[in-house]
């Protein structure tokens, strides 16, 4: 078992697969083994914050997989804490198409995500998850706030 924390757009399924890691690991591009993907359970690297310059969103991440025929997408982050993915400002793709389940998981987990292992992605609520899920919440909703501060005095627009 893996810990992981759902998304806060996908669904919230119980899904079954063969882990395959997409190709690019960043999913900023068109994913290059769409064969592989179909029927399973993608793989993808969240964005370093050392990439200032074309990150791409958790949102156009999983539409990637998803177009690739994945059934669930597992979003590995690039520190060891757990987030939950959410929609951001430069996300191309609408979150609410993303019909499957999509997790994210510490960077230590990675190196159990083998290649070709069967997974299935289940959803329990325990209470510590919960907790942190409400504080990436208030986090974000933080980091809006400003932005659209930001946007005002530059006289720029913020997305939500």
């Amino acid at each position: 078992r893996i810990a992981c924390m759902h998304a806060l757009f996908g669904r919230r399924l119980e899904v079954s697969g063969r882990l395959v890691w997409a190709e690019p690991p960043l999913a900023d591009r068109p994913l290059l083994n769409t064969n592989a993907l179909h029927n399973n359970i993608a793989v993808v690297q969240r964005d370093p914050e050392s990439k200032r310059d074309g990150r791409v969103g958790f949102v156009d991440k999983a539409a990637r997989a998803v177009a690739a025929g994945a059934v669930g997408v597992v979003v590995v982050n690039f520190a060891e804490k757990l987030l939950a993915p959410w929609r951001w400002t430069n996300d191309s793709c609408d979150a609410d198409a993303i019909q499957v389940p999509v997790v994210c998981v510490g960077a230590e987990a990675a190196a159990q995500l083998r290649e070709g292992a069967e997974c299935r992605i289940t959803f329990h609520r325990p209470q510590a998850a919960a907790a942190a899920l409400e504080e990436q919440k208030r986090a974000v909703d933080e980091e809006v706030a400003r932005g659209e501060e930001e946007g005002a005095k530059e006289g720029g627009e913020w997305r939500r």
